[in-house]
């Protein structure tokens, strides 16, 4: 340290005053939190001795930046600023699209969905590329003046700073998961750190101990799982929308929910919650209990179900599925994305699907990923299928809301409608389909630019998704008798004792259970969660029927006709 210091002290010492300066001001600025407010808190609540840890922190990793970038060897000094543009990109970006910037939240959501991130940049990039010029730019003219500047410290000296302050940073983060202020160019790779290390239970479920008490009215059960579908998109939800018109077509066989709130608004997470049956108390879950207890395959399995999983994202296991849970699967098939146009993955799947139903000799449950409509939305549909114009153009950012919402009914009309216009004539009979979506999307709502996946006080938007139910044949059972009642009232909470009932279970495993299924008047307060489900640092949980959700939802306009039918139709079956 004494030979370091006394090259910071030499003639050139100013450089790196001024660049520690420099770089101080620009990671205060693109930070998430301001750092004042961060230190006010860890004062009040933490105690002086945390408080002045975090200073000392802080300030230790501005210092480590400052001399990384002093490096003299030319290959660590490209990396570092290299680093330097990366990072400082990352949380312009980041703040730019959600208002708040990157957190482990975010790293979480990265390393999970690299397959979406070419889609992400397709989307987002435009908007903030000014921004990243500019970043370029600045990053350039600091890495001309320590080049022509600055005294240069060789890498044995400056690689053990470095290192302790890392590692330290490493060992606060774990500490506090993940919910900590670092100057940015130190807290992104700090939090993927964090995030790629982080680990969760990896076991088998709790063996499921009893079966149905009777046999399911059913033949055949699929839950279908679509990507990125708005609830109010629906011509069955909202007449000002006509994209769904085959759905319309076909109401008469549909038991339908109207809009309900997802779980969460994340793809993994949401998708976790249906599988897994976690109720709406259970998080944070810091024991990792919902990763224990029972899954929707093994009730499926238990009431003599043939287990059908079915993914059109991904060429392996996601949204918190292991490898364990493959025991309780008779069927897995992937079509990974990149494979084929992403607009044709949806009907792959279902004729697969069809196929596998046909050949089974026994009831069958299916869980089906769907692909649905992910942006960038024109990669979604064919362009010889554009019925709502004007739309986007590829690469081209959501600045327009005209066009992006044009683009968002193309794809709902092709990946939804079209779908099951393909997928239901071909259904046998005895067949029930449960759909929603993993979460819904923020279309430019507020001027905000990012569709969903927000931690800090996330839009309900992106929580906006759709459920209904879908009957191969004329019959529709006593237990939907609630429907009206629960109409604009339902959440994904409520779909896993829906199915567990459907499969033949008896009232008592659903009290078991502790959830309320669609058969139970709903009236508790819908909300959903956004952020880390185990880590109560790094989790929020939102209210989704706020007073402008609630103003939203009394402008759509409700399938009166539907609605009395299945009460006529219910009635006449209650005993």
């Amino acid at each position: 340290m004494r030979k370091l210091w006394s090259k910071l002290t030499t003639v050139k010492s100013g450089i790196f005053f001024l660049l520690f300066s420099i770089l101080f001001g620009v990671f205060l600025l693109v930070d998430s939190f301001p750092l004042a407010d961060f230190l006010s808190y860890t004062f009040r609540i933490k105690g002086i001795f945390k408080f002045l840890a975090a200073i000392f922190l802080y300030l230790g990793l501005t210092y480590s930046a400052t001399i990384f970038l002093m490096a003299k060897n030319l290959v660590l000094r490209s990396i570092a600023f290299c680093l330097l543009f990366l990072t400082l990109g990352t949380q312009y970006g980041y703040k730019h699209i959600n208002g708040f910037g990157f957190s482990f939240f975010d790293a979480n959501t990265l390393l999970s969905e690299l397959g979406f991130a070419g889609d992400a940049l397709n989307t987002f990039l435009p908007a903030v590329l000014n921004g990243l010029l500019g970043i370029l730019a600045f990053t350039i003219l600091l890495a001309f003046l320590v080049s022509k500047y600055a005294q240069k410290i060789k890498a044995r000296t400056i690689l053990p700073s470095i290192v302790f302050f890392f590692a330290l940073g490493y060992f606060v983060t774990w500490k506090t998961s993940g919910d900590q202020v670092y100057p940015t160019m130190f807290k992104i790779p700090l939090l993927l750190t964090y995030a790629n290390n982080y680990s969760l239970y990896d076991g088998p479920r709790e063996e499921l101990e009893f079966s149905n008490s009777q046999p399911s009215e059913y033949n055949h059960i699929i839950f279908l799982v679509d990507e990125s579908v708005r609830g109010d998109y629906f011509s069955i939800t909202n007449k000002s929308n006509p994209t769904t018109p085959y759905l319309a077509s076909i109401s008469d066989k549909l038991v339908n929910y109207g809009i309900a709130s997802s779980g969460t608004n994340t793809s993994a997470t949401a998708n976790f919650i249906l599988r897994s049956g976690a109720g709406s108390e259970t998080f944070p879950d810091p024991d990792q209990m919902s990763l224990k207890q029972p899954n929707i395959f093994q009730y499926a399995k238990n009431a003599g179900f043939k287990t059908i999983f079915m993914d059109g994202q991904k060429g392996y296991l996601q949204n918190f599925m292991r490898k364990d849970e493959l025991k309780h699967l008779d069927v897995t098939y992937y079509v990974e994305e990149g494979s084929m146009p992403r607009y044709e993955i949806d009907n792959k799947l279902a004729n697969k699907l069809i196929k596998i139903i046909a050949k089974s000799e026994t009831p069958t449950f299916s869980y089906v990923v769907k692909m649905g409509a992910h942006f960038h939305y024109e990669t979604c549909y064919p362009q010889t299928e554009k019925i709502f114009t004007p739309t986007m153009e590829i690469g081209t950012l959501n600045s327009d809301s005209i066009k992006m919402r044009n683009s968002y009914r193309n794809a709902i009309r092709w990946s939804v409608d079209l779908f099951f216009q393909n997928l239901i004539p071909q259904l046998p009979d005895s067949t029930l389909v449960v759909y929603t979506s993993d979460h819904g999307q923020n279309l430019l709502e507020h001027g905000i630019k990012s569709t969903h996946s927000d931690y800090k006080n996330p839009s309900p938007f992106q929580a906006m998704v759709p459920l209904f139910f879908y009957f191969s044949d004329s019959t529709q059972h006593s237990q939907f008798n609630y429907l009206d009642q629960n109409y604009n009232r339902a959440s994904h909470f409520n779909i896993f004792p829906t199915i567990v009932k459907l499969m033949g279970y008896s009232n008592s495993v659903l009290s078991g259970l502790g959830l309320k299924s669609l058969f139970d008047p709903l009236e508790d307060e819908r909300m959903f969660y956004s952020g880390n489900l185990f880590l109560s640092g790094n989790l929020q949980k939102n209210i989704f029927d706020d007073q402008e959700m609630k103003r939203f939802i009394n402008t759509l306009s409700p399938p009166k006709g539907q609605l009395s039918k299945t009460e006529t139709r219910d009635s006449s079956m209650i005993q």
